[in-house]
């Protein structure tokens, strides 16, 4: 595997989590061919990312 990163520390980053992908899917395909997002559920998904993780109006999240 082939990784960049600004620094060492982000390509390392980056290849851990692409190693974490590459077992979910592999562990996928152990029961399975997975079911593919099409591109109009993409942008949805994308959407959403877009403000994941980030607080909403102070509120946190409990749970």
């Amino acid at each position: 595997m082939i990784v960049v990163g600004a620094a060492l520390k982000a390509a390392l980053a980056v290849a851990v989590e692409v190693e974490a992908l590459a077992e979910q899917y592999w562990r996928v395909l152990q029961v399975g061919e997975p079911a593919l997002l099409d591109d109009a559920e993409m942008d949805v998904v994308v959407e959403k990312f877009k403000t994941y993780g980030q607080d909403a109006g102070g509120q946190g999240e409990t749970g």
